[in-house]
């Protein structure tokens, strides 16, 4: 986590101070490194693509560190000029809640042992990919190649590889394994969030009375979820089965913040550089010059650019709601704010050609959304079998959205039923920032209510939601604030109080069963399968000889090394967690979503099945040829492999590296002498 300092500190402090934006040369401290993580946030995942893409990643480790040392000038110089002032109640509690998330997001996604016992955050069944793009931006440079696949060549990654590329610079600059940088990558993610919260209370919401109880609110109901729990212990009940994540009861989940900080961090930190940039806008003067609209345009252009390669779908959804405000803009006669729109749009595609140029390259998918209508798994069901018309039973969907967002929102769910009627009965018009507070959570729900992503799971449709849950969050805090203040206790309040402490319960019990899932599944049968993780009846001995297998192969492997295991093993989780090496087929379909020909990858991967699945025993001298057609270096079998059965296949008769219960890797190919000699070494 202190390795991320150069990268989500320094070049917001830098920034801020330099442009003097938010008058950060005015500001307190506390202020300061709230802007400082969020500025970082929007700024350094660009900087460091556009650097890599075009010199190096050594050159962007530089670049970072000369920002740090110059931030670090700056602040000791203004330390003294400041004179130094008491903590406040709120910077105590507040630095007691982040040290608070450090823990809970350590002890959430570290490996747990005891013993020869090994056990994996449940998160990891994500995380394994960032680690594996991480390790392939630090081998192979902006853009990263697929680490999933490579017919004979480097494949690049044509999106998503903004976050793993700012975690492989920590991991270049320190000497870390890109798996442990990726998941403190997580820790500042949640404080960007967490960060995002105050300023927005103060530049946007306009809020100055009780500032900081009123941020210390917004961030603490970062702790709340929908009513989640209750159709989990339903689903308990009736299955006598424990999820593996409580959003999986429905297939279209509203996740939790929790679940998408420790899952989907990259998300995160695209909404807080899409929220951001806009507030960068949003706090220009209206009588500002000309040089500090064009400044505040060109960092809000650098954060949209960030964003988009954060998150291609948080910042789709976004980028509708920045064209309705720029023609409300243009309605109201705004031109100079049109102008510094029009010149953030121009800054974030120049910076994002390289990028634009990633996305047309060939992968796996269909088109990039479609229609269809949110629904509760339950009532879409029920609409199947009794309605007989497709159109018809959209319409009944779209009646029964609010059930579902009652149930996934929960307490945020009231809260906006609450501000809409509130807006509704108000006599006079409407400030500036509530329309915009409504055109963002409007934009947000239509797009996740009524669009789809088609690349496997509908990340779109959990996505787009973000931006509405934040929203949500902000109109929360004056509800909840405002309960302090005596007076008559209404249903109303009180419906409020019950969901929100469900929501609580919610994320507790979500927090102990990402955490405990791995151990339940070794130790009782009350847990929903697994098919990612080992087939045995002792998981966490697996675990535990896997990863011992990966880093010793990771230690003494050359850089450049080529492994192949079985492509359409389903227990992949472990092989891509702990291992850095690129594969040929890696996953099924070679992870073309994420780059690359599907139609190249299926003869490829055909091949390489043959040798783990075969019918007849595939000798080593038919590994061998494989292996050299293909460029492989190490191939490694588990258990779970047919070929393992098979006595007289190479899994048996090969220059074996790396041999326990669980797994075997084989050297084999033109270098295998070489890789066998580098492991007796």
């Amino acid at each position: 986590m202190i390795a991320f300092l150069p990268f989500f500190l320094a070049p917001g402090y830098l920034a801020g101070y330099g442009l003097n934006l938010f008058h950060f040369r005015d500001a307190g401290w506390t202020e300061r490194m709230l802007l400082s993580v969020t500025l970082s946030t929007a700024i350094s995942p660009i900087a460091a693509t556009l650097i890599g893409r075009y010199l190096s990643l050594r050159v962007a480790c530089v670049f970072f560190a000369a920002i740090t040392v110059a931030a670090l000038v700056v602040a000791i110089r203004d330390a003294r000029r400041q004179r130094g002032g008491r903590f406040s109640r709120e910077m105590k509690i507040g630095g007691a809640i982040f040290a608070g998330w450090m823990v809970i997001a350590i002890a959430s996604l570290v490996d747990l042992q005891f013993g020869t016992r090994l056990y994996m955050p449940m998160a990891a069944f994500d995380q394994c990919l960032r680690a594996a793009l991480a390790a392939a931006a630090l081998r192979t440079g902006v853009p990263p190649a697929n680490p999933f696949f490579y017919p004979g060549h480097f494949v690049p990654m044509r999106y998503y590889y903004y976050w793993n590329v700012l975690c492989a610079l920590p991991a270049r600059m320190f000497g870390l394994t890109p798996r442990v940088s990726a998941l403190a990558g997580v820790v500042w993610s949640g404080f960007a969030l967490a960060a995002l919260i105050p300023l927005y209370l103060k530049h946007f919401c306009e809020e100055t009375v009780a500032l900081g109880r009123k941020s210390l609110l917004g961030i603490a109901l970062l702790a709340v979820t929908g009513l989640d729990l209750i159709p989990t212990i339903v689903y308990f009940l009736a299955q006598r089965t424990i999820l593996a994540d409580m959003e999986w009861w429905d297939g279209v989940q509203v996740t939790s913040w929790l679940d998408s900080l420790l899952w989907v961090p990259h998300h995160v930190a695209g909404l807080v550089a899409c929220f951001i940039g806009f507030l960068v806008l949003w706090v220009v003067p209206r009588n500002s010059s000309q040089r500090e609209r064009m400044q505040a345009a060109v960092i809000a252009g650098l954060a949209f650019a960030s964003a988009a390669g954060l998150s291609v779908y948080v910042t789709f959804t976004f980028a509708i709601f920045l064209v309705i405000w720029t023609l409300v803009l243009l309605r109201s006669h705004l031109y100079p704010e049109v102008l510094m729109f029009a010149v953030t749009g121009i800054v974030t595609i120049v910076v994002s050609l390289g990028y634009l140029h990633d996305l047309r390259q060939p992968g796996y998918g269909g088109t990039f959304a479609t229609f269809y209508v949110r629904a509760l798994e339950t009532v879409e069901n029920f609409g199947d079998n009794h309605i007989p018309w497709q159109w018809l039973e959209d319409i009944f969907l779209a009646l029964m959205l609010p059930v579902h967002y009652v149930v996934e929102l929960g307490f945020f769910a009231l809260v906006g039923f609450a501000q809409v009627r509130k807006y509704w009965r108000r006599q006079g018009p409407l400030l500036k920032w509530e329309w915009a507070a409504i055109c963002i959570c409007g934009v947000s729900l239509l797009v996740g209510s009524f669009l789809m992503s088609t690349t496997g799971n509908n990340d779109l449709g959990y996505r787009s939601i973000l931006l509405a849950q934040f929203i949500l969050l902000l109109w929360a805090v004056p509800t909840v604030y405002r309960w302090r203040a005596k007076g008559r206790r209404g249903s109303w309040r009180l419906a409020c109080q019950v969901f929100l402490w469900v929501g609580v319960a919610g994320v507790l019990y979500q927090l102990i069963e990402l955490r405990a899932f791995t151990i339940l599944l070794d130790r009782s049968s009350y847990v929903d399968e697994a098919p990612w993780l080992p087939h045995s009846d002792d998981i966490g001995s697996d675990v535990y000889r896997a990863r011992a297998g990966f880093e010793m192969l990771n230690r003494k492997l050359p850089q450049d090394a080529v492994i192949q295991v079985n492509p359409t093993n389903p227990a992949y989780d472990v092989n891509i967690y702990y291992a850095r090496q690129q594969s040929v087929a890696g996953l099924r379909n070679c992870g073309t979503p994420f780059g690359g020909d599907p139609f190249a990858c299926e003869p490829i991967q055909r091949k390489i099945l043959e040798a783990f699945n075969g019918r007849n025993a595939y000798r080593t001298e038919d590994a061998n040829q494989l292996c050299t057609d293909l460029g492989i270096d190490v191939l490694i079998a588990e258990r779970s492999d047919r070929m393992w059965a098979i006595k007289r296949s190479w899994v048996w008769s090969g220059e074996t590296l790396v041999e326990n219960p669980y797994m075997r890797a084989v050297a084999c190919g033109k270098r295998r002498a070489e890789v066998a000699a580098g492991f007796r070494r």
